[in-house]
């Protein structure tokens, strides 16, 4: 796939609006919960959040070869499981997370 075309896929099957929500953020950063990037072995998850703009992921915890796929790919990564467990507190978790504006 291009760069292009991953970016356009970023996160689809998750949020189908979420390349809509990165784009039009100036800087935008996701946080997640623990485990991200559980599941996939491919750099290409580390390389779709670059590729659809995304700076930095901050996580309570990530999968070790997501941490060493993001890096490769000078996808920065921050381990932070006190701003997960507050964000959460604060908007709620899961897939039906929805904050309207996507700032804090």
């Amino acid at each position: 796939l291009t760069p292009e075309r991953m970016a356009a896929v970023t996160m689809e099957n998750y949020d189908p609006h979420f390349r809509g929500l990165v784009a039009q953020t100036t800087c935008p950063i996701l946080v997640s919960a623990a485990n991200f990037g559980t599941g996939s072995s491919r750099e290409q998850a580390a390389q779709c959040l670059k590729f659809a703009g995304i700076r930095c992921v901050i996580a309570a915890s990530f999968s070790a070869t997501f941490i060493r796929n993001a890096l490769n790919n000078g996808l920065m990564v921050l381990e932070c499981p006190a701003l997960s467990t507050a964000l959460r507190e604060r908007y709620g978790g899961g897939t039906e997370t929805n904050i309207a504006t996507p700032t804090v």
